[in-house]
């Protein structure tokens, strides 16, 4: 796999990454994101993927684990699940190793420990578990990575948080070390509201205390072990990974007491697929068009800073 754009790949995370929202949490819910009609513009003449549209829709549910909360010490975990399912026209045409349905169950453990009023350290364990789970579990379905960075709170009232940090992941062989950095702002007034934190960046402004209007964007980086096969060139391909960037417009509406319905629309860019071989050398790299999303959300939310 070239290395520049694994490293790419890596600081969309690394930068994006982030433990808890000091102001905001959504600590459990369900989401429904469906793309667009799409297809990939560069395979191969031939190809199985070539002149094949498809959609994408994308289920993701989460839920906390007992919160644990010393006199300075906070460990807040959840445990997530992804399903992408693709589905394309000429699904006939497809192999066992094509994009057609991807599992993601992964779990958040951060532990965040003051050291003094406007000070702390945060750290992050992320253990995943990707595959198309066409063959039995083996230990490349599992990924690792985590963060440690040292925060900082800024402001009369405490309101802006940035941190800085270290982020590393181990994957198919492959360790990645990058700089890490998370961002977290309030208004004053209570009515701006920043937050850039994997896997998304919101900024958003409060109509009222129950209605909410803003921007959102999220970076997906999904890696997943295949069903090894052998490529026209008898290349053994070992895994695969879909990428997206999403942007658009949200508005949140709080239903009755920590439940909101998170309504999200706009569009997905930088869409690409590519497989890699047991070296980790690129074998495919196919690219589709921008497509139009929608997403609904219904989450609990837990409101005000966990420490």
């Amino acid at each position: 796999m070239p290395k520049k754009k694994f490293i790419f790949g890596c600081l969309l995370v690394a930068c994006s990454i982030y433990t808890q929202a000091q102001f905001i949490q959504d600590a459990a819910g369900v989401s429904f994101t469906t793309f667009g009609g799409n297809h990939f513009t560069d395979a191969p003449a031939g190809h199985a993927l070539g002149d094949n549209d498809f959609t994408l829709n994308t289920l993701d549910v989460w839920a906390p684990l007992p919160l644990i909360k010393g006199k300075k010490t906070i460990v807040f975990s959840t445990i997530n699940y992804r399903q992408m399912q693709f589905d394309f026209e000429q699904d006939d045409a497809l192999q066992s190793y094509d994009p057609q349905k991807i599992h993601e169950a992964k779990a958040m453990i951060v532990l965040k420990s003051s050291l003094s009023q406007r000070w702390s350290i945060i750290g992050i364990a992320l253990p995943t578990v990707a595959s198309d789970f066409e063959g039995s579990l083996e230990g490349d379905d599992f990924i690792a990575d985590g963060v440690l960075t040292a925060a900082r709170k800024f402001g009369r009232n405490q309101n802006f948080e940035l941190g800085f940090g270290v982020y590393a992941m181990y994957s198919f062989n492959e360790v990645m070390v990058t700089p890490a950095i998370s961002l977290d702002y309030l208004s004053n007034n209570k009515k701006w509201v920043a937050q850039f934190y994997w896997p998304r960046l919101n900024v958003f402004y409060n109509l009222s205390q129950g209605s909410q209007i803003g921007v959102a964007g999220s970076i997906h980086f999904n890696r997943y072990n295949l069903v090894n096969y052998n490529d026209s060139q008898n290349r053994e391909v070992d895994y695969a990974e879909y990428t997206s960037i999403q942007n658009g417009l949200q508005f949140n509406q709080r239903l009755f007491s920590n439940v909101w319905l998170q309504l999200q629309g706009g569009m997905s860019v930088a869409n690409g697929y590519k497989r890699f071989d047991v070296n980790n050398n690129e074998v495919l790299s196919l690219s589709a068009d921008n497509s139009f999303y929608g997403k609904a959300m219904l989450t609990y939310r837990f409101q005000g800073p966990l420490n």
